[in-house]
């Protein structure tokens, strides 16, 4: 292996440590913590076996290095898409909270008076 592998795959070990860290902690859900878990064996596995390269020649791509990079552009998207729908939902719930907060208070000064 060369050595941008074990540096790799010193992150990908840490990054599982942090991982299962925070699910002790109770920062992610048990849901969450499969997904990265998963997705950090992934990386692990893609990263200290050849099945990468057999991957990218079955499907055209040249390298297994350019299937590694469009296949996180690709997840790096998915990421962006699912945060932007995450901060619409908030935006629309603190908009609706805001205005019944609006209103009861609208209604509580009308019976003061």
């Amino acid at each position: 292996m060369q050595g941008i592998v074990y540096l790799m795959v010193i992150i990908i070990l840490y990054l599982m440590a942090k991982t299962v860290y925070n699910l002790k902690l109770d920062k992610i859900s048990f849901r969450r913590f499969c997904f990265w878990f998963l997705i950090w064996t992934i990386a692990l596995i893609s990263v200290t076996t050849p099945i990468v390269g057999f991957i990218s020649d079955f499907l055209g791509v040249g390298r297994a290095a350019d299937l590694a990079v469009y296949l996180s552009v690709l997840l790096l998207f998915f990421f962006i898409f699912k945060l932007f729908v995450s901060v619409e939902e908030n935006r629309k719930i603190t908009t609706l909270l805001i205005r019944q907060i609006a209103l009861n208070q609208a209604k509580g000064k009308k019976k003061n008076k």
